[in-house]
């Protein structure tokens, strides 16, 4: 029986995985190592991601899972260096909530509303030093926003944009669009409820 072929970590190195890991960082890094994190990746990589790496480099042509299973799982530990450094469990951390994106996604889509600019790209800063559900403040909440902004299809993008630029008036966006008033609006809530789940670690996965 031949043995499952290892996928390296090399080659993805310096464009997903370091990348990545140091997204977490900036959001922890008071209380883990860059390098710590870098060695989870690892760990993930030559052990649970194994199963995972053909698929999500092959059929995924950004790396999106990629990028989200490694971010999720070195998360994860982080979480836990910061709970034990900091004298509670992570399960006492206020999640985002819905509510919580959508008070925040007006000024997150406003290329001028945040004090960098605009223009956040996946691999680089300003990154938020302080979590919002630790203590943070909502300069940090606005960032995360805009990083769960970027993780959305263009299509639910561009929506938000349309819903924003029209003040959430559902006729007038469901005009724009062809369908019903309160599908729009439905439509609208479950975007915010899918980045509240993401900045919150619990998009689906497989891992």
């Amino acid at each position: 029986m031949t043995a499952p072929t290892i996928i390296p970590i090399e080659p993805y190195l310096h464009s997903i995985v370091a990348p990545t890991v140091r997204d977490v960082w900036r959001r922890y890094e008071d209380d883990v190592d860059l390098d710590d994190l870098t060695q989870e990746a690892a760990v993930w990589w030559y052990g649970p991601g194994q199963k995972y790496l053909a698929d999500y480099i092959t059929q995924d042509e950004k790396h999106v899972r990629l990028r989200r299973s490694i971010w999720r799982f070195v998360a994860r530990y982080a979480q836990a260096e910061r709970a034990s450094r900091r004298g509670f469990v992570a399960s006492d951390q206020e999640a985002y909530t819905p509510l919580q994106v959508l008070r925040l996604l007006p000024v997150a889509l406003d290329p001028d509303g945040l004090p960098d600019g605009g223009g956040w790209r996946e691999d680089d800063g300003p990154r938020a030093k302080a979590d919002p559900k630790v203590g943070g403040d909502t300069l940090a909440g606005l960032i995360d926003v805009r990083r769960a902004l970027a993780q959305l299809e263009f299509e639910d993008q561009t929506f938000l944009v349309l819903a924003e630029d029209l003040a959430c008036d559902w006729d007038r966006v469901a005009a724009n669009l062809g369908t019903l008033p309160d599908s729009a609006r439905r439509r609208h809530l479950r975007i915010a409820e899918r980045m509240a789940r993401f900045l919150n670690n619990e998009m689906e996965h497989e891992e």
